[in-house]
């Protein structure tokens, strides 16, 4: 016998089991159970980066407007410095006119 009077008398047998259709194995959905898990991660860790990002623009926006504020606040700050001084000044010169007018009144 040759192999394929082999194979037409095996086919003709008819203890032979007819053939099923396939089954998914249990290694197969795992697989892909896997994969879909994998797919998901990955989408995950994306949508997190980008809330990351968006908090890293919001502080920096923050951090801007906080800045300027400080630099206002030191304008200010040396405004007013210039000001006292002025101010300072001011009064000095008062105060050394009360001394002389004090000074004339007890020398009369």
């Amino acid at each position: 016998m040759n192999g394929r009077d082999l194979a037409s008398a095996l086919a003709d047998d008819p203890t032979m089991p007819e053939e099923k259709p396939p089954r998914i194995s249990l290694t197969t959905t795992l697989i892909v159970g896997q994969i879909a898990v994998m797919v998901c991660g990955f989408g995950g860790m994306v949508y997190a980066l980008g809330g990351k990002a968006e908090q890293i623009s919001m502080s920096q926006r923050d951090i801007g407007k906080l800045a300027e504020a400080a630099s206002d606040l030191a304008r200010t700050q040396a405004s007013s410095a210039v000001v006292d001084a002025v101010h300072t000044k001011t009064i000095e010169d008062i105060q050394r006119r009360l001394d002389a007018i004090e000074r004339r009144t007890e020398a009369r």
